[in-house]
């Protein structure tokens, strides 16, 4: 029986069982980590990271970005070169996060290229200080307007 001195009541605790994780077990006091059955799982190999991430990273990040499939395609070896490149922990945290830098990135383009183009007044030399007068009119000649897409790549 455990008594719990926040609540000040007694606890049974024989139906309970623990659970600890680590990344690294040399960090866990030896007395506690002798009453502990240590179980070791390995990371994952690459051709389940290249699964995991097809099946549910790179799903969950065009969602999240609102991207299309037209959007952007990434092959299986884009896929794996990530992983063997720039993700190399066992698990697949990094991977995660690259995706989803490359789905923002592509989100980032496609809003950037479908804006809609705006009226742009160009000025006239002068225009700028002043010396144009009201609404860009250099001579009392109102300065011509164009069109000007804010998308640039």
């Amino acid at each position: 029986t455990f008594a719990d001195h926040y609540l000040d009541v007694p606890v049974d605790l024989s139906k309970v069982l623990f659970l600890c994780t680590a990344n690294l077990a040399d960090t866990i006091p030896g007395p506690l980590l002798d009453r502990m059955e240590v179980v070791r799982l390995g990371g994952y190999i690459q051709q389940e990271k290249l699964q995991i991430a097809r099946q549910y990273l790179e799903p969950a990040a065009r969602a999240q970005m609102g991207l299309q499939p037209h959007h952007l395609e990434l092959t299986d070896d884009a896929l794996e070169l990530l992983a063997m490149g720039y993700c190399r922990e066992a698990g697949v945290r990094n991977l995660q996060k690259h995706v989803e830098k490359i789905c923002r990135k592509v989100a980032l383009k496609v809003v950037k290229a479908t804006q809609p183009a705006e009226l742009v007044e160009d000025q006239p030399e002068g225009a700028a200080d002043g010396a144009g007068g009201a609404g860009g009119a250099v001579n009392g000649v109102p300065s011509p307007m164009r069109a000007r897409s804010r998308a640039k790549f």
